[in-house]
Parts: C-alpha cells; sequence; structure tokens
C-alpha cells in the first residue's frame, strides 16, 4: 500500500488535470496571428465538438477569427449569383463531415489563386452571419488561404 502525505492528493489531481488539458490538443495558435479558435491544434474530437458548437450555436462565433484544415470543395450558387468556397472538415472517423463556407480577401483572383476541389487547405479568417432575403447563413470573411 502506498502512503500519501496530505499535500500528495492535491498535487497529483492538478498534474492529472494538467496532462487531460493537454490531452484535448488546444494549444497555442501555431503562429503569431491573432486567432481566437484554431482548430489546427486539436484532436479530431474536439474538432468535431468545436464545429458542432459553432453550427448549433453559431451567434457565439460572431467575429471570431477561425484558424481550420480541411478539404476544398467549391459550387456555384445560382440563388446568390456567387462562387462558394467551403472547408470540409471531417470528424475522427471520416463519417460525419461539416462544410464552412468562406469568402477570400480580395487578394485572391478567382480561379487561379484557388486550390483544386479535394485539395487539403488551411483557412483562416473571421466568423460571420449574411442574410439573403429572409435566409441568414454563416461564412468565414477576410479569409486567407495558408
Amino acid at each position: 500500500m502506498i502512503k500519501m502525505n496530505k499535500k500528495q492528493p492535491f498535487l497529483l489531481a492538478a498534474l492529472l488535470t494538467a496532462a487531460a488539458l493537454s490531452g484535448c490538443g488546444m494549444g497555442a495558435p501555431s503562429d503569431s496571428r491573432d486567432v481566437d479558435l484554431d482548430l489546427t491544434t486539436m484532436s479530431a474530437t474536439m474538432v468535431y465538438a468545436e464545429v458542432f458548437n459553432i453550427m448549433f450555436s453559431p451567434e457565439e462565433y460572431i467575429g471570431k477569427t477561425i484558424l481550420m484544415d480541411g478539404i476544398y470543395d467549391y459550387y456555384y450558387s445560382e440563388f446568390s449569383q456567387s462562387n462558394c468556397c467551403s472547408c470540409i472538415i471531417q470528424d475522427a472517423t471520416a463519417c460525419c463531415s461539416q462544410g464552412l463556407e468562406f469568402v477570400l480577401t480580395d487578394d485572391y483572383t478567382f480561379p487561379d489563386d484557388y486550390p483544386e476541389v479535394g485539395d487539403d487547405i488551411t483557412v483562416c479568417g473571421v466568423f460571420d452571419s449574411v442574410t439573403e432575403g429572409e435566409y441568414t447563413y454563416y461564412v468565414i470573411r477576410d479569409a486567407t488561404l495558408e
């Protein structure tokens, strides 16, 4: 039987808590940018949970700068008469993908500066809402490709 003094259980609890939090993959942003939410440093499980939260409570993310990895996809919207680009984020089992639309800054020219459909991408931009008629949807604005 191991004997512990009165301070050891608290030290052990603090160490286990620190280990558990660091295991979630919620580290510092990958560089010096002002990023509010860095999905690139999170485990697949944490990314799935965070993207679910973004979809479920988008108003809580308005104005936040998000950095994310995913797969590039594109379609032309007849409704808005515009090019729509998305970063497709897969969960840990790759069964439940979620796409976040992004709008690149004016520094990019379509299609010359855009990736090919299916390419791996890293996108950074500001989460925002768009209202067209009676519909509201959410995009990553002022985005850049890493």
